[in-house]
């Protein structure tokens, strides 16, 4: 399930799902973009989070990241190409470490071709806690 947050006065929280949550705006904190985040330097009650406190989004990912763009075509047969996006999150409540990012993959091919899949580097994330 794929999370996102959008902040105005109060913090709505969606899902793809279509379920939503508010909170307030003070019960949000930003953790900022990477792939590590030391929560126990922002956060006192750090050893009583689970994973579940967090809601990590993807950045945005650059045409460098995604590939050169084009038409390709291969001895007139179809071509096609896929793009996958694998989350990880983790949190270790001894350290007060969350660590969370986005990897992408994808691949083309086509009727005569065959098939070719390329797994990119990790990407950040934006990541925030929420205090209950």
């Amino acid at each position: 399930m794929l999370w996102y947050i959008d902040v105005f006065g109060a913090t709505a929280i969606y899902s793809t799902n279509q379920n939503r949550w508010n909170v307030p705006s003070s019960s949000v904190i930003d953790l900022g973009t990477g792939t590590s985040f030391d929560v126990k330097t922002q956060y006192s009650n750090y050893r009583q989070l689970t994973v579940n406190d967090f809601v990590v989004e993807p950045e945005a990912l650059s045409d460098h990241v995604l590939g050169t763009k084009g038409t390709h075509t291969v001895n007139s047969s179809n071509v096609y190409a896929w793009m996958r996006f694998t989350k990880t999150k983790g949190y270790n409540a001894e350290t007060g470490i969350l660590t969370a990012y986005v990897t992408p993959s994808g691949g083309y091919g086509s009727s005569t071709a065959g098939v070719g899949d390329t797994a990119l580097d990790n990407r950040p994330v934006h990541a925030y806690l929420i205090k209950s």
